[in-house]
């Protein structure tokens, strides 16, 4: 799905689409449209439905636009120059099942940097990952960024910034521990 460009082409990554709901929201605004041109046309409960009915496929668009410029921001990420190797592992949250990846520095000692903690943004991308491994990782190192972990070839999407854990602070430790609790799927 990378071009000639090596640009990743968003609109056709299912996976990443997924990830930010658009295709029940383009869905849904269709609808809410087609429903509101019929009222307006007097097919169906007439020109004050109908109006309202326009009204919230306009919001259903700019949803589509917001989440479209998300995605698309995402897929630069992706494919971005800022590539290093990262050791993860999988946990889960024992009460709502959230997929969690915790990332580490591949290389030198881990103690070192801070581990992060990223939210997958579907559960199920979770059913195919192993437990643990090693990912090539695209995007800057900051304490709050995105980041883009690529794992047998696919990259694996998120809706949220990654979260530096720093350990040395109960509430953080808590929040691992409490991750760790859960058993990892793998295969």
């Amino acid at each position: 799905m990378i071009d000639n460009r090596g640009r990743l082409a968003w609109w056709r990554n299912r996976d990443l689409l997924s990830a930010f709901d658009l295709p029940p929201i383009a869905a849904w605004t269709v609808f809410i449209a087609l429903a509101g041109f019929a009222g307006v046309l007097h097919i169906v409960g007439g020109v004050g439905r109908g109006c309202v009915f326009l009204a919230f496929s306009a919001c259903g668009l700019a949803a589509i636009v917001s989440q479209g410029r998300l995605a698309r921001d995402f897929a630069r990420v992706a494919v971005g120059e800022h590539v290093r190797p990262m050791r993860w592992l999988l946990l889960r949250e024992p009460d709502a099942g959230e997929a969690y990846l915790v990332l580490y520095r591949a290389d030198g000692d881990p103690d070192e940097a801070p581990p992060m903690l990223l939210r997958l943004a579907k559960k199920r991308q979770a059913r195919h990952l192993p437990p643990a491994g090693v990912a090539d990782v695209h995007g800057l190192l900051r304490p709050v960024t995105v980041l883009v972990p690529w794992i047998d070839g696919s990259p694996v999407w998120t809706r949220h910034p990654v979260t530096a854990l720093d350990l040395t602070t109960e509430r953080d430790r808590g929040r691992l521990t409490y991750l760790k609790g859960s058993e990892p799927r793998g295969r």
